[in-house]
C-alpha cells in the first residue's frame, strides 16, 4: 500500500514538472521511480519508458520548426552584415569594389614581417598539422568511391561536394600567400568533415535511423526525425518511410539541378 501511495505521489510530482505533457506516469511506475532516482535532467534519456502522447510530438515538431525559422533568419542577417563590405559573387570568384580592394591591399602584411610574428612552437607543429593532408585526401577519395558505388544501389541521392568544400578566402587581398594556404587547408579539412557527416547521416537514415538513449552532442540535422530509442512499434514500416523520404529527396534535388541548368 505504501509503495502504491508513493508511486502516486511521484506521478503527481512529475505532472507538476511537465504540466503540458501527456505522459502516463501511473501506468508506468518504473518510469516515475527512475526519474526520482536520476533527477529531472534524465527525462530525455528516459522518454522511451513513458507513453508519449500526440501533444508531446506536436510540441517537438513546433520546436524544430522554430529552430529552422531562426536558422533561416540568422542566414539572412549574416548575409546583410556581409553585404556591407560591398562584394559580389561572380561564379566561383568573389569581387570587391575597387575602393575596398585597395584598402585590403594596404592592410596586407608582408610574408617576412608575418614570419617574424610567428611563435617558434608553430614552426615545430607545422609538419604534423600539414602532414594530416595525407589521410584527409585519402578520406576524400574513399568518400567519392563510397558514394559512386553504394548510393545508386540504395537510390540515395549523392551529396554534392561543392556545397561543403569552398575555397573563397583566396580572393581576400589582405591575406599574404601563407595565410591563404592556411585558410585553404582549414576550409578543406572542415568542409570535408561536414561533407562526410552528411554522407553518413544519409547512410544512417537508410540503415539505422534510431536515436541514442544518451544525449549526444553535435548530432546531424537528420537526427531529429529518427525513431525514439526503445520505440519498437511499427519499426520496419517507419524505417521504410524514412527510406522513401531519402528517395523523394533525391528526386527533388535532381529536379532542382535541372531547373538551375
Amino acid at each position: 500500500m505504501n509503495h502504491c501511495c508513493h508511486t502516486s505521489q511521484q506521478a503527481a510530482h512529475y505532472r507538476e514538472i511537465f504540466p503540458e505533457s501527456k505522459l502516463n506516469f501511473e501506468d508506468r511506475p518504473g518510469a516515475a521511480q527512475a526519474l526520482n532516482l536520476c533527477g529531472n535532467g534524465a527525462i530525455l534519456s528516459l522518454i522511451p519508458l513513458l507513453k508519449p502522447g500526440r501533444a508531446m510530438n506536436d510540441r517537438i515538431r513546433q520546436i524544430l520548426e522554430q529552430i529552422n525559422a531562426l536558422e533561416a533568419e540568422l542566414r539572412v542577417q549574416l548575409h546583410e552584415k556581409e553585404s556591407q563590405w560591398l562584394y559580389k559573387i561572380m561564379g566561383r570568384r568573389v569581387e570587391f569594389e575597387s575602393g575596398i580592394r585597395k584598402m585590403h591591399l594596404r592592410l596586407k602584411m608582408g610574408v617576412f614581417r608575418w614570419l617574424s610574428t610567428v611563435r617558434p612552437q608553430n614552426y615545430l607543429t607545422a609538419p604534423i598539422i600539414y602532414g594530416m593532408i595525407i589521410p584527409i585526401v585519402f578520406l576524400d577519395v574513399c568518400l567519392m568511391i563510397y558514394q559512386l558505388t553504394c548510393f545508386p544501389i540504395y537510390r540515395i541521392a549523392r551529396v554534392r561536394r561543392a556545397d561543403y568544400i569552398v575555397f573563397d578566402q583566396r580572393h581576400l587581398a589582405y591575406l599574404n600567400w601563407i595565410e591563404k594556404v592556411d585558410c585553404l587547408y582549414c576550409s578543406y579539412g572542415n568542409g570535408l568533415m561536414a561533407y562526410a557527416r552528411e554522407i553518413f547521416a544519409r547512410t544512417e537514415q537508410y540503415f539505422c535511423p534510431i536515436k541514442h538513449a544518451r544525449q549526444v552532442r553535435g548530432v546531424h540535422e537528420r537526427y531529429a526525425q529518427f525513431l525514439d530509442y526503445g520505440d519498437a512499434n511499427n519499426l520496419h514500416d517507419r524505417l521504410e518511410e524514412l527510406r522513401l523520404a531519402l528517395v523523394k529527396e533525391g528526386k527533388k534535388d535532381s529536379a532542382s539541378s535541372d531547373l538551375c541548368e
